[in-house]
């Protein structure tokens, strides 16, 4: 079976068995990667029509710039974790690292003290050119998550249990991070093209924020393989697969209010609430207009393909 090299998030095991499902962690392979380093220099700037955004959980407004980490070519070496993957995994992988591009690297990897990879089966890494800021922004600061940082830390934190040393070579050959960390939580579509999640990165938990019924989006696979991930505890109570059971909570009340109630329950101060009024067969055009004009990223972004 091939191999993946990750360097940031794909070193981090929690996140790693939600995109390959059968990796177990006595498979990582801690190594070096020859000729780059560890940048954050991948610079993103989505639309509505983008797979993957970030957004701020108190206004649910959008990031419009932020940042994930790529390798750039420099003298030297980058460390990172590799895994066997099953070839059928392959476009879970893909999908998620959305932006990328899956670059061949067996020639320039060497393994740590101890570990070895089999011979024969390649070993692929994901590149990101870096970015340039966006232009329509030109004063926008991009932004990067804190979680996202501190996946990579942990993962690294993990692996040097199995290689020692690894840990400080990973803050060796990494920059230092030129965005602003924010508190911000990514949002991004199932493999299946239908379901709508909110990740997030500390433990790999989500929520569902909506199912669509049918694919409104690039599918990558027939399985949604995120359906397994556990719920984040912080944000249970926004969990579609939740609120649609429970009477009591007054979301549920948000999808099943009368008209009337609707203009009301439009003008409160939570955020959430627009959100699953999107769910209320009630909904009128205007009301539905209303949330479009809104700051409120989550609801328009669903407006745009729930017709």
């Amino acid at each position: 079976m091939p191999y993946i090299f990750g360097y940031l998030s794909l070193i981090n095991s929690d996140s790693v068995r939600f995109s390959t499902r059968d990796t177990a962690q006595n498979l990582f392979v801690p190594a070096r990667l020859n000729g780059y380093r560890r940048v954050w220099t991948s610079y993103r700037h989505p639309t509505l029509q983008s797979p993957k955004h970030y957004i701020y959980l108190d206004t649910l407004e959008d990031v419009r710039c932020f940042s994930w980490a790529t390798l750039a070519p420099a003298p030297g070496f980058v460390n990172g974790a590799c895994f066997e993957i099953d070839t059928n995994d392959i476009v879970h992988v893909d999908s998620r690292e959305v932006g990328y591009t899956r670059t061949e690297i067996t020639e320039s990897l060497k393994p740590y003290q101890g570990f070895h990879l089999k011979p024969g089966e390649p070993v692929y890494t994901y590149l990101s050119p870096p970015g340039r800021l966006n232009q329509l922004y030109p004063k926008t600061v991009p932004h990067i998550s804190a979680d996202y940082i501190n996946m990579g830390l942990l993962g690294a934190l993990f692996v040097d249990t199995l290689a020692p040393g690894f840990y400080n070579d990973y803050i060796a050959t990494t920059d230092p991070v030129e965005a602003a960390i924010s508190d911000i939580r990514q949002v991004f579509w199932g493999d299946d093209g239908r379901r709508l999640y909110l990740l997030d990165e500390k433990d790999s938990s989500v929520i569902l924020l909506h199912d669509f019924g049918h694919p409104v989006f690039l599918a990558h696979s027939e399985n949604d393989i995120h359906l397994g991930r556990n719920t984040t505890p912080s944000l249970a109570a926004q969990d579609l697969r939740s609120v649609a059971k429970d009477h009591h909570s007054p979301y549920y009340e948000c999808m099943h209010c009368h008209e009337k109630e609707i203009g009301r329950r439009l003008e409160s101060p939570d955020p959430w609430t627009s959100v699953y009024l999107l769910k209320n067969p009630a909904l009128t055009p205007e009301h539905a207009a209303q949330l479009r004009r809104s700051g409120h990223f989550l609801a328009r972004l669903i407006l745009k393909y729930a017709a």
